[in-house]
Order: C-alpha cells, then sequence, then structure tokens
C-alpha cells in the first residue's frame, strides 16, 4: 500500500490511530505528526523508535526530550557528520546506540579507537552492541586485543569479522556454533567450508 497523506484524510475517521501511528511503512514526518497525532502518543514505545520519525532532524529536534535516544544514536540515516551531530546533541548522546550504528566506524576508521578510552571503558554493556556492529575495523588482532571484552554469542554471529580457519582454531572454545552461519568461511582453495571443517558439496 502507497501512504499518502490524501488517503489518510479521506478515511480519518476510520483509522486507530496508535496502530497507525507505530507503522513503520507509514511517511512520518514532524508535520504530519502535528497534523495527525499529539505528544500523547509518546506512551506508545514503538512509535518512540518509529524509524520514520527517528530519521526527521526537525522531529528529533523538536521533541528531543521525549525520544530514546538510544534508538536515534543507532540510526545510520542521519546526517551525523554534515550537522556534527555528535557534537550538537552531545548532552543526548547515547554511546550503546552509537556502538550499534555502523555509520561511525564505515566513515571513521579510528573511531573505535578515538571513543573506546572516552565512552566506552571497556563497559559490558557497549561490547555487547559492538560485539554485533560489522562495521567495526574487524581483524583477528583487532578480536584478540580486546579478546576478555566481546560477547561471543553475538560476536558469534557477526557477518562483518574475517571468518577463516585460523579464526576458527583461535578460539575454538568462544565461538558458538548453531543458528545463523555467521558469515563465508574459506579453506586455502577458497572453498565453502562447514563450522565442523568438512567441504560443502
Amino acid at each position: 500500500m502507497k501512504w499518502t497523506e490524501r488517503m489518510i484524510d479521506k478515511y480519518i475517521e476510520r483509522w486507530v490511530m496508535p496502530s497507525l501511528a507505530c507503522n513503520e511503512s507509514f511517511p512520518w514526518s514532524e508535520k504530519l505528526f502535528v497534523k495527525y497525532l499529539d505528544m500523547s502518543y509518546f506512551k506508545y514505545y514503538p512509535f518512540k523508535w518509529n524509524p520514520a520519525l527517528i530519521s526527521d532532524f526537525g522531529y528529533i529536534q523538536k521533541y528531543k526530550y521525549f525520544l530514546l535516544w538510544s534508538s536515534i544514536c543507532a540510526n545510520k540515516n542521519l546526517p551525523w557528520s554534515a550537522l556534527n551531530l555528535l557534537n550538537k546533541w552531545k548532552d543526548y548522546i547515547d554511546w550503546w546506540g552509537i556502538a550499534l550504528n555502523p555509520y561511525f566506524f564505515l566513515n571513521d576508521e579510528n573511531f573505535f579507537y578515538s571513543n573506546l578510552n572516552k565512552r566506552y571503558d571497556k563497559n559490558y554493556r557497549n561490547f555487547r552492541a559492538l560485539s554485533s556492529n560489522a562495521a567495526l575495523p574487524w581483524s583477528l588482532d583487532f578480536i584478540c586485543s580486546y579478546n576478555a571484552y566481546w560477547i561471543w554469542e553475538r560476536l558469534s554471529l557477526n557477518e562483518g569479522l574475517p571468518w577463516s580457519i585460523q579464526l576458527i582454531e583461535t578460539y575454538p572454545d568462544n565461538l558458538i556454533w548453531g543458528g545463523k552461519v555467521p558469515g563465508s568461511i574459506l579453506d586455502d582453495e577458497g572453498n565453502l567450508i562447514s563450522p565442523t571443517g568438512s567441504l560443502i558439496r
């Protein structure tokens, strides 16, 4: 269904507005929020992290005291660099959300190192988020350097890791197999292998 303002207006008496407010496919914006909703909708958690709204800079600025900053900070679609949002929103930044956001690590290869001691401080909660982020500067040396802090359940599902026989043999007791395959694992000839080491035909 293609959502339009005209369609909403046509059936305005029939919509279940709390459900529509939480609908992630509806193109919510600050303008439409003002037209159809009000601040009472902030009591609905799915509404507070609706991707359409937390990608609208004007909306965030206007209602920043009522929003979930962990979700905003995890949003890769905001103009983080263009508007210097890390500095602009420094009083609201949630570093758990930043740890989940690939934008920073893809756009600044030193972002992890320049913020680890300042913000992450080997904090369990933040390393739990970092362990899921495929955009970190993953390498075997990098993993080894912070071996004591990774959450291996999440790391084992991270497709950004440099999956290889060497990685598996380095951490045979840390990696957790099962469920989603973490990534392509190749032998020396470039053949795809299974976690058990047998060649996948």
